[in-house]
């Protein structure tokens, strides 16, 4: 059943925001079981004719540790740890049209629309040399994991006498971590943002993968136990199915 959420951007971000936009999203709850493989997501809406849309999907800020490569003569080491911050750990852009024809440069910073803003507010801990070398293998990095995505198309507008009705359909990324996440939703026109709604979509954990999270969190010991043992049967199931489906070819060609 398809819900209707709309919620004042004020109550997400914590600022002021131009009049909000009547829009739904399906499902409002992504729930992550054992057979998890991603999933179907389906934002819809209306704006006024003539108006282009934007949608911006984002996770999160949640601080991340890498390891800092540094050259000693012609050998590439470990220099320490480097951490990263002031990113969504998830970041999903899709438009009726190309941004940067929308907007213009100030205002798709102001909404961090973009890699170049997104690098802007990027945060890294300590300091060094390299910093703009981190920035940009990070967002590689996120966008080899499809956690990250600058798409120039996606928003179907179709036009109509009173309203222009409009539609994305997405696939959710399967690495995305549970969590809650924001749906940023922009109508431009006229090279501004005239509305602007947030829509709310969560992803939980459930049935097994539910019990194994809180496994390791509330009981760490039993947890690394239950691990071996969960792929120590992996390993011995695979044999199994190899022996008995290899094993009978072999026997035959004898």
């Amino acid at each position: 059943m398809t819900l209707l959420l709309v919620v004042p951007l004020s109550l997400c971000a914590g600022r002021l925001a131009p009049e909000p936009l009547a829009c739904r999203i399906t499902p409002r709850q992504i729930e992550v079981g054992a057979f998890y493989r991603g999933a179907d997501v389906k934002i819809e809406g209306t704006v006024t004719p003539g108006s282009k849309v934007i949608v911006a999907v984002e996770g999160s800020d949640r601080p991340e540790s890498f390891n800092r490569k540094g050259r000693f003569g012609p050998i590439w080491l470990t220099a320490g740890r480097v951490r990263i911050s002031g990113v969504p750990s998830l970041f999903l852009r899709f438009s009726s049209d190309p941004v940067e024809t929308m907007l213009g440069r100030d205002a798709i910073a102001r909404y961090r629309l973009d890699e170049a803003s997104l690098k802007a507010g990027m945060r890294i801990d300590p300091q060094g040399s390299g910093d703009d070398a981190i920035r940009a293998g990070y967002l590689q990095l996120k966008r080899a994991r499809e956690t990250y995505a600058f798409a120039e198309h996606g928003v179907i507008l179709a036009e109509s006498a009173d309203c222009a009705p409009f539609t994305l359909g997405f696939r959710w990324p399967e690495k995305a971590p549970p969590g809650d996440y924001q749906v940023r939703v922009y109508e431009v026109r006229g090279g501004r943002v005239t509305h602007e709604t947030c829509l709310l979509l969560s992803v939980v954990r459930t049935g097994f993968p539910a019990w194994l999270a809180g496994l390791s969190e509330e009981r760490a010991s039993v947890y690394g136990i239950t691990a071996v043992l969960i792929a120590a049967l992996a390993g011995f199931g695979i044999d199994f199915v190899t022996t008995r489906v290899f094993g009978k070819k072999r026997a035959r060609a004898h």
